[in-house]
C-alpha cells in the first residue's frame, strides 16, 4: 500500500510565502490574492514570521485602499533581518477627503492621478 505524506495546507503556505518574499516585497492583500488564502489567515502567517524575526517591514502603502479613504497605511513585508521602516504619520480628515475627491475627479474625467 502506497503511503502519502500528510502536509497541512498552512505549512505549505509558509514555504510559499518565504519563497515569494525572498524575491520581492508583498503586503497581506497581495499575498492573499497570490496564494488564494483569506487575508486574515495571511495576516496570522505574517505576524508569526515577523515575531520570529524572519521578515521585516520594508515600506508602507496607502494606495491599496479604494479611493484613498484609509487613514492607516498597510505594511509591506520583505524576507530578511533589517530594521523596519518607520510608520508614516496618520493623515487627518482633510487630507483623506482631498485625496478622495482628487481620485473621483480623475476617474470621472479620465485624467491621470497626480503624484501623492
Amino acid at each position: 500500500m502506497e503511503r502519502k505524506a500528510k502536509i497541512k495546507q498552512h505549512a505549505v503556505a509558509y514555504v510559499v510565502i518565504c519563497k515569494l518574499m525572498d524575491r520581492e516585497a508583498y503586503d497581506a492583500k497581495d499575498l492573499a490574492e497570490e496564494l488564494g488564502f483569506n487575508i486574515i489567515t495571511i495576516n496570522k502567517h505574517l505576524r508569526e514570521l515577523y515575531l520570529l524575526d524572519l521578515i521585516y517591514i520594508c515600506g508602507w502603502d496607502r494606495s491599496k485602499h479604494e479611493f484613498g479613504k484609509s487613514h492607516h497605511p498597510t505594511p509591506v513585508y520583505r524576507w530578511g533581518k533589517k530594521p523596519d521602516v518607520k510608520r508614516p504619520e496618520r493623515m487627518n480628515n482633510a487630507e483623506v477627503k482631498r485625496r478622495h475627491h482628487e481620485k473621483v475627479k480623475n476617474a470621472r474625467y479620465g485624467q491621470q492621478p497626480a503624484a501623492l
